[in-house]
């Protein structure tokens, strides 16, 4: 699951850097992606409300599969379609971009104790921000030698293959949502725990709300440093 998101982030966010150059081509420049992109925002928001209410038995496997709404932007430049599938395209990518992120940092939350959350997190988004300016260097040079239609449907190939490998992992299947967790205050290994010997007065939110503020607020913290 964590390997899926690694992808996106040095697969799929390569949209940003071939988006506005397939838009100046065809969508009318900066008027087309800008709708583009406002499509994904909603998207974003959407996926957000949609993962507090859609149940997820398997949520690492749900997360990976919500992965695939990557491919459509990418289907779309590579075709030649038309902005308004573009769009739709964009929209559906932010769509399964929040629902994958809040499923795969609720299974961080129960799944991972308390006292190890800040060093998987590190490992994480150290990795995560070491093969996002790589991809980012690579695309430019790439597209320049094949052209950027046979790279994004290149990209949309490989992000397709790496779903179906992480499907055909058993124990991403094996991870399955649970009611206590951790993390939880109902744990015995939970700091505010009673049974806990290292117990804290600091109350401790749902794991699912853990999970979504950590979603939003990994998506703001990006967005900025995209902005820069």
């Amino acid at each position: 699951g964590e390997l899926g998101e690694l992808g996106e982030e040095s697969i799929g966010r390569r949209i940003y850097v071939l988006g506005p150059v397939f838009a100046q081509e065809h969508f009318h420049g900066a008027i087309g992606w800008s709708i583009s992109v406002g499509s994904q925002t909603v998207g974003f928001l959407v996926g957000s409300m949609l993962a507090l209410r859609i149940p997820a038995r398997r949520p690492l496997a749900t997360a990976s599969l919500w992965g695939l709404g990557w491919v459509a932007p990418f289907l779309a430049m590579g075709l030649g379609a038309p902005l308004w599938v573009f769009a739709g395209g964009m929209l559906i990518s932010g769509l399964s971009m929040h629902l994958g992120e809040v499923l795969s940092a609720s299974v961080t939350q129960t799944r991972i104790p308390v006292q190890a959350l800040s060093r998987v997190s590190s490992i994480e988004l150290a990795m995560s921000f070491t093969l996002v300016p790589l991809g980012f260097a690579a695309v430019g040079p790439i597209s320049e030698w094949i052209g950027v239609r046979v790279t994004v449907l290149v990209y949309a190939a490989v992000m397709t293959l790496a779903v179906a490998l992480a499907l055909s992992s058993r124990s991403l299947w094996s991870i399955t949502a649970v009611p206590d967790s951790p993390n939880s205050p109902s744990s015995p290994n939970s700091p505010s725990s009673p049974d806990s010997p290292e117990r804290s007065d600091v109350a401790v939110a749902p794991p699912g709300t853990d999970a979504l503020a950590t979603a939003v607020t990994d998506r703001l913290r990006r967005a900025a440093a995209g902005a820069r």
